[in-house]
């Protein structure tokens, strides 16, 4: 038996520097695997598509479900995102401008879909983070779940704007600076439009 008080000491910190080196490792994958697809159109759905199967259920600060019928005769954004996701929490402050710009036309309206990230979390925990990331920006809006998002989408952040018939007119995926200003150009433009 060794008399040396500091001979697992070594061991001990290799083990705690592999385990570090590998949750780094898994947390790049993960956020490759988020940016692959940035800024490219989503394959989950396109221009011209109805969202008929949309069917949102309250998460936050809403307490009706949000069906395609819904859509009609409004312009609509809808936002998937995830509190977990960084390009999501980037677009985040721009969304709400949005938001806030356009909130008292009548005609216009803003979904906010918060998306459990990995591993799956249960609907309990996908509220309570949605209720922290909006406290810690100040920000009080009803916030959507879909428990069906396969259809819709495929990375994250996901704008989709539709038309007052609920066609699909634009999809964003991913997050980079300078696409808030293309959302909002084409969501001026649905609204001018009669």
């Amino acid at each position: 038996m060794s008399t040396d008080p500091y001979s697992g000491y070594d061991d001990h910190r290799s083990n705690s520097a592999l385990k570090q080196v590998l949750i780094v490792l898994a947390i790049a994958v993960v956020a490759l695997m988020l940016y692959r697809n940035l800024a490219r159109p989503s394959a989950a759905i396109s221009k011209g598509v109805k969202l008929e199967m949309l069917e949102l259920q309250p998460l936050v600060n809403a307490t009706e479900p949000i069906r395609f019928q819904n859509l009609l005769g409004k312009v609509t954004v809808i936002n998937f995102w995830g509190t977990w996701c960084p390009p999501c929490i980037q677009e985040f402050p721009h969304i709400i401008a949005l938001r806030e710009k356009y909130q008292d036309q009548g005609d216009f309206n803003l979904l906010s879909v918060s998306c459990p990230g990995l591993p799956i979390t249960t609907d309990d925990q996908l509220k309570l983070e949605t209720i922290e990331f909006l406290k810690l920006r100040g920000v009080e809006m009803p916030v959507y779940a879909n428990p069906n998002s396969k259809p819709f989408i495929d990375g994250y952040p996901t704008t989709i704007l539709t038309d007052r018939a609920g066609l699909v007119q634009n999809v964003w995926q991913g997050y980079e600076p300078g696409m808030e200003e293309q959302i909002q150009e084409a969501v001026e433009r649905q609204l001018a439009r009669n």
